[in-house]
C-alpha cells in the first residue's frame, strides 16, 4: 500500500464518524509498509481530517511506531476523546461491560489505564482492541481503518 492508498482509506472510515455520536477529537494512525505509517497528528476533530492533512511517520520512531513495531497485527490505531469519554474513564481503573458488541472486543471488562505510555497500552491491548486511559482518551486498534473506527465508535 502506498502514502494515498493509505490516505483514502482513512478518510473513507472516518466519513461521517460523528453522525450518531458526539464530536470526537483525536489521531488516527495507519500502517502503510514495514517501515512506515500514516498519521493525522495532533488532536484533531476525527470527522473533519481530509487525505490532505496526514503526515507520512518513520515506524522506528517514537511511541506509535513502537506500538505498530511490537504488535505486527495492528494495522490501525485510533485515539479518540470526547467529554464523555473523559468523564467516564475518570471514575475507575476497570468497567463493567454490559453491551454485546463491547464484550466482543473487550471481554467482561473495559480496561482503564493510567497513562499513555507504551507498555501501558501494549498490556491493556494483549487480549482486546480498545481500552480507555484515565481522564483522557479511547484507543482502539484493528487489522484495518474500518474496525479501528468501529471499536471507537462501540465503547
Amino acid at each position: 500500500m502506498d502514502r494515498d492508498q493509505a490516505a483514502a482509506l482513512m478518510t473513507k472510515a472516518l466519513n461521517g464518524f460523528h453522525g450518531k455520536f458526539k464530536v470526537m477529537y483525536g489521531q488516527f494512525c495507519v500502517r502503510v509498509d514495514s517501515n512506515t505509517f500514516l498519521s493525522t497528528g495532533g488532536n484533531k476533530i476525527l470527522a473533519e481530517i481530509t487525505e490532505d492533512g496526514y503526515e507520512l511517520c518513520d515506524i522506528n520512531v517514537g511511541d506509535l511506531g513502537e506500538i505498530f513495531t511490537k504488535r505486527p497485527d495492528i494495522n490501525a490505531i485510533l485515539f479518540g476523546c470526547t467529554a464523555d469519554v473523559v468523564a467516564v474513564s475518570e471514575k475507575s481503573d476497570v468497567l463493567p461491560v454490559t453491551l454485546e458488541d463491547l464484550a466482543m472486543l473487550t471481554g467482561s471488562e473495559l480496561k482503564v489505564i493510567p497513562d499513555a505510555s507504551t507498555e501501558s497500552i501494549l498490556s491493556a491491548i494483549r487480549d482486546s482492541s480498545v481500552c480507555l486511559i484515565k481522564g483522557t482518551d479511547v484507543i482502539a486498534v484493528g487489522t484495518n481503518c474500518r474496525k479501528a473506527v468501529a471499536g471507537a465508535q462501540i465503547v
